[in-house]
């Protein structure tokens, strides 16, 4: 098993504080709990239906603040071994 120093990354984050405007957040992250993984993302980006959202257009939000991007890269192939569920992926 590897140990990564988690206290080594900075992450960029973009934060939905409020409709409008994302901040753009450094952040630390936690410690790992078993069965999850840290991945090394490269680049994330945001979907229409995420945009909508920053923008007020999906309805009314009641879970400000929240991290937005979900359309990640990385550098692959990724392996993945601590959980019987998770399979190799590549980006």
């Amino acid at each position: 098993m590897v140990q990564i120093n988690l206290n080594s990354y900075d992450i960029n984050a973009a934060v939905l504080n409020s409709f409008g405007a994302l901040d753009i957040l450094k952040i630390k992250p936690k410690s790992l709990n078993k069965g999850q993984v840290f991945v090394k993302v490269l680049y994330s980006g945001l979907c229409r239906s995420q945009l909508m959202e920053v923008y007020g257009q999906r309805g009314k939000d009641k879970w400000l603040p929240h991290l937005l991007g979900h359309e990640a890269t990385w550098p692959g192939p990724a392996r993945v071994f601590c959980c019987s569920r998770m399979r190799k992926s590549y980006s």
